[in-house]
């Protein structure tokens, strides 16, 4: 309930709030997000080429979705450039 302290006339002091779709899924979301995180908290060592990191799955995950949208944004962009 949300409290309005000068109503105008007629209108009831306290109204109704009501959730929205949106801010349903962004709740349902995030929780996964936290289950996907605590459930992936082991150390992996990742090797590519000659180089070997060791780090935190809950590092590694967000790191590795962030190359992947600037990967898909460079792409779009020089995918826009030859037209």
């Amino acid at each position: 309930m949300e409290f309005e302290p000068y109503p105008e006339k007629g209108k009831s002091v306290m109204r109704e709030r009501r959730w929205s779709f949106k801010s349903i899924v962004l709740i349902v979301l995030a929780v996964l997000v936290l289950i996907l995180f605590v459930q992936n908290s082991q150390v992996v060592s990742v090797k590519f080429f000659f180089w070997e990191l060791t780090m935190s799955r809950i590092i590694m995950f967000p790191l590795l979705v962030l190359a992947g949208f600037i990967l898909g944004y460079v792409l779009c962009l020089t995918g826009r450039k030859k037209h």
